[in-house]
């Protein structure tokens, strides 16, 4: 389940409790070609094949938040091109990829001719889309045409961290963001509910350390881990989620 950008993902066992249940914080497209500093010029770019959308695509489409995007990319085992219609509607669409080139003859230079077979099949109608960061794993294609083989190559080139999880720490120090989740994680297999979960009024302001209402405080006790630890100012978008989550599974 997928709500203002927090991810849940859970497992109920045979009598309808859950035993498994994590939270991830997605990040759309074109913010992780941010995170990860981007770059086109890392790919190739020839006559046949180019690997960056071009800026002449990037303004057809009305694209201003990022000034270079991958071309083609790989989500899990499929791949997916940059696609851009006569009418101006852009996508990303499935292609199938052909190491000697698609439509060509025995007499061809396979170099001369594309190795893409595209198709109209689009599966992101949105270029700055988000995934599913427990089931999907995007990553950055190269093409290439390798003339000691005489054959097209599909690389590559980097994966994508859609999701504070898939980030880790490489790009970012998650290090407090993850304990915190996991806290509220084994808080909620342990009492399959967050009912008695609820921050204060102001928990927003700079100043407040302790965002956690003084009903809840009462309730868990001020050595209850979630509240010495938990102080995540998203806590209440988290919580909301979760009780949506629960309520669509008949848990109050």
């Amino acid at each position: 389940m997928l709500d203002d950008n927090i991810l849940i993902s859970y497992h109920t066992n045979s009598i309808g409790e859950i035993d498994v249940f994590m939270i991830d914080m997605v990040i759309s497209f074109y913010e992780a070609l941010e995170l990860m500093e981007f770059d086109g010029d890392n790919l190739d770019v020839d006559a046949v094949i180019n690997n960056v959308v071009t800026e002449e695509e990037l303004i057809s489409c009305g694209i201003t938040e990022i000034t270079s995007l991958p071309k083609y990319i790989r989500l899990n085992r499929e791949s997916y091109y940059f696609n851009v219609t006569d009418n101006g509607i852009c996508s990303y669409d499935e292609y199938t990829f052909h190491k000697y080139g698609f439509e060509s003859s025995i007499d061809d230079d396979y170099g001369d001719i594309s190795p893409i077979e595209y198709s109209n099949v689009t599966v992101f109608t949105d270029p700055n889309f988000f995934i599913n960061t427990f089931e999907q794993v995007l990553f950055i294609e190269n093409i290439s045409y390798n003339n000691l083989g005489d054959e097209w190559e599909k690389d590559i080139i980097s994966a994508v961290p859609m999701s504070s999880r898939q980030s880790g720490d490489i790009y970012e120090e998650n290090e407090q963001l993850f304990l915190e989740l996991s806290i509220i994680e084994n808080y909620v297999l342990n009492n399959q509910s967050v009912n008695l979960l609820d921050v204060k009024e102001n928990y927003l302001d700079e100043n407040v350390n302790n965002i956690w209402s003084d009903d809840t405080i009462d309730a868990l006790g001020r050595d209850h881990e979630i509240i010495k630890t938990v102080r995540l100012k998203i806590t209440k978008r988290i919580l909301d989620v979760i009780e949506d989550t629960l309520s669509r599974l008949g848990m109050f």
